[in-house]
């Protein structure tokens, strides 16, 4: 692994250089301007792996200099900033070093002085979480936050200083850090989800509370949030058994389906997913990690190549909504399993071949984050694009967004599964909310008995998945894996699954995306009521029912 530090030839640059200069023999450095003042660029090379992570890159140090610009960043996404208020009296330096805290410095203004106080995380946990967003979003791994109490009894972010002053200790506990992350260990990552989604009446239009048919637990139950003034909880969760395959998980997530269509077999009721299918509610589709850790370069990375391409085939409109109080950039949350879970996507329950292409694609950044160190997402326009649903200022850097993962080592590994998302992007089309996600799951909502026979067959059919997937994945077979997933697929398909009208046979290509439209733009006339296939840019199929 190579490892950068970049940092400006202050004292505590020279103390830094030096202390890295006796652990590390193979250490390298030089000088260069940024801004017209001096900065060291000391760099670790091991020659174990191909990947690179730097810490403070020069455009993230060059952003900070503009403190406008970052106090727009910081409004941007919610968190209180502006210039320093010289009626506050508190101000706290937190040195934050790739999301964790190194000292939290409190200092109190008074006539007879100001007085210093050093506190530990557990002590300031609001402030201590302010700082590691703030730290995230200026696009620095390794800065000192100032966060200011201001006049308003309101805490707001002043400044990010990229090369502080540090203490012998300070500089003991970067190395100890930075020797983490030089010698870090690879394992495979592990993935979880509990996506949501949200029943309506089909004659009223009228929400129908999941805690009508499901527990508050349980493999299929019910999120925290409840409906005003009352116990209903009206959104459904389901909670696969996580994974290592992203193919697994997706068999896990319908077997849950299924198992919820079990326990909710009504046909006057549809499910819907999104980001705001519902006025008034949001839901997500939240992705867990593990045997990873946590760190700013891989959050980073979940934004720019994961939640920003979630974001570019969502319906905009309903995603603004949403993103008022959830799904922020950088939004994330440490699980006492010893993993996280990335909370920035909405819900990807619409299709099947959707959920598969957001769990595979979750699994190749997750697992080359050091290999997508891009940031597009760094300026406080992009930001503003990104909360304001602009779809278009994002489509100048997809193809290199895209051309990114390409480069990744697990690429050709899911390239299939993807495609779906490339596709849709390059097409223009987003994901619709108002349809029923049990039929892009190819799941019958007919009957109770005809559910359970269902899921009966789906239980049998994701057991053989595993058993077969597991051993090819152990022998390196991909393509023993994809077929063992597609006979699972149509297996559960034909024993109640249910069947799309609109689709001529069960043998459609795993990028088919099931379209209604009044208007085809084609050479040919169709006849109203004709049903059938046409072959879309890219070989990608689509099953069409034209009218």
């Amino acid at each position: 692994m190579k490892l950068n530090l970049v940092y400006e030839n202050n004292k505590s640059g020279q103390r830094l250089l030096e202390a890295i200069k006796s652990r590390y023999q193979e250490a390298s450095w030089n000088e260069f301007l940024l801004e017209g003042a001096p900065y060291l660029y000391i760099s670790l090379d091991n020659e174990k792996t191909a990947d690179v992570r730097t810490i403070n890159s020069p455009q993230a140090i060059k952003r900070c200099f503009d403190q406008d610009s970052l106090i727009s960043i910081m409004k941007a996404n919610g968190i209180n900033a502006g210039l320093e208020d010289v009626a506050g009296f508190k101000i706290y330096e937190v040195l934050v070093f790739d999301m964790k805290i190194i000292f939290i410095r409190q200092k109190v203004g008074s006539k007879r002085g100001t007085k210093v106080r050093y506190m530990r995380e557990n002590q300031k946990t609001k402030v201590a979480e302010m700082a590691k967003k703030a730290l995230l979003l200026s696009g620095l791994d390794l800065a000192l936050i100032k966060i200011q109490l201001n006049s308003r009894k309101r805490f707001q972010v002043i400044a990010a200083e990229s090369s502080p002053s540090l203490r012998d200790k300070d500089i003991s506990v970067l190395l100890d850090e930075l020797d983490k992350i030089y010698n870090y260990q690879k394992k495979e990552v592990k993935l979880g989800a509990d996506p949501e989604f949200m029943i309506i009446n089909n004659r009223t239009g009228k929400l129908v509370s999941a805690s009508t048919f499901f527990p508050a637990q349980g493999l299929v139950g019910c999120d925290n949030i409840r409906l005003p003034n009352r116990q209903q909880r009206p959104i459904a969760e389901l909670r696969p058994k996580p994974e290592k395959s992203p193919l697994q998980l997706v068999a896990n997530i319908r077997y849950a389906l299924i198992r919820a269509n079990s326990m909710a077999a009504y046909s006057n009721v549809k499910w819907v997913a999104g980001s705001h299918p519902v006025a008034g509610y949001s839901i997500g589709g939240h992705i867990h990690f593990s045997n990873v850790n946590l760190n700013a370069a891989l959050i980073r990375a979940l934004d720019n190549y994961l939640g920003l391409l979630v974001f570019m085939i969502e319906r905009s409109k309903t995603a603004c909504k949403r993103r008022k109080k959830y799904g922020l950039l950088s939004e994330y949350r440490e699980k006492n399993y010893g993993g996280f879970e990335y909370r920035t996507p909405g819900s990807w329950l619409m299709s099947q071949k959707i959920a598969t292409g957001v769990l595979c694609l979750a699994k190749i950044v997750a697992s080359n984050y050091l290999q997508l160190s891009h940031n597009y997402l760094n300026t406080a326009e992009a930001q503003a694009a990104f909360y304001s649903g602009n779809r278009e200022y994002f489509m100048k850097d997809f193809d290199q967004i895209w051309q990114d993962i390409q480069e990744t080592q697990l690429y050709p590994k899911y390239a299939e599964e993807i495609e779906i998302i490339r596709w849709m992007i390059k097409n223009d089309i987003q994901w619709d909310e108002r349809m029923d996600i049990r039929k892009g799951w190819s799941i019958s909502s007919a009957s109770r008995r005809s559910s359970k026979a269902a899921l009966s067959n789906s239980r049998l059919s994701r057991d053989s998945y595993r058993a077969q997937s597991g051993s090819s994945i152990s022998s390196g077979s991909r393509s023993s894996e994809r077929r063992s997933s597609g006979r699972s697929t149509r297996r559960s398909s034909r024993s109640g699954g249910g069947r799309n009208l609109s689709i001529l046979d069960n043998n459609i290509n795993r990028y088919t995306v099931v379209i209604t439209t009044s208007s085809l733009p084609v050479t040919n006339t169709i006849n109203p009521g004709t049903t059938g296939r046409i072959v879309a840019p890219g070989g990608v199929r689509r099953a069409i029912s034209c009218s």
